[in-house]
């Protein structure tokens, strides 16, 4: 695979290219860590952040791991309270974990996002030019068009995927509240 130039770095990354360049290819290699800058917006907007830059694949595993996670930390306390109905004996105390654990693994996540977003953008930008080289196999100059099309950022993108956040956010605590509330009449919690 051929590396790409420095020109279509730049024209496929669009917005801020001078940024990820100066991040990618710093001039003392040495003093740089593996994964490059902590990327702030990266670690504030996470999959918000992976949509703009187009990244969907990686937008879409951010929120199926979150999601898992809070199903998983969701069913263990459910399970708790199914076989020792008095263990979590308070409300406050099954919301504060259903809150909380996830809240503490999506900031992990933020953290990975932050850290590794910079490598990850990297390495989706020069798979991504690499692609549409070998499929219009034509010069760089005229596929640089193309480059900004199949690159760059996406509002559109950033505001579809906090749409379906929020409606995956809202239907997973619709089910948390209907199974509790399941849970809580059978086991008299309520």
């Amino acid at each position: 695979m051929m590396q790409p130039t420095e020109s279509e770095l730049c024209v496929f990354v669009g917005q801020r290219a001078d940024y990820y360049l100066k991040t990618w290819f710093p001039e003392d290699r040495l003093s740089q860590p593996i994964s490059g800058e902590f990327n702030p917006a990266a670690f504030w907007f996470s999959g918000v952040w992976f949509a703009y830059r187009k990244m969907y694949g990686k937008a879409t595993i951010f929120v199926a791991a979150f999601l898992l996670a809070q199903l998983s930390i969701v069913m263990l306390l459910l399970l708790i309270t199914l076989a020792a109905p008095g263990s979590i004996a308070s409300v406050y105390l099954f919301w504060a974990a259903v809150v909380g654990i996830p809240s503490v693994v999506l900031l992990a996540l933020a953290f990975c996002c932050g850290t590794y977003g910079n490598l990850w953008y990297q390495d989706f930008s020069c798979k991504a030019i690499a692609q549409l080289q070998q499929q219009s196999a034509i010069s760089s100059a005229k596929s640089l068009p193309t480059l900004s099309v199949q690159g760059g950022t996406s509002w559109l993108g950033a505001l579809g995927f906090m749409l379906l956040l929020v409606s995956a956010q809202s239907l997973f605590i619709v089910a948390v509240l209907q199974v509790f509330n399941t849970v809580a009449r059978s086991v008299s919690l309520l």
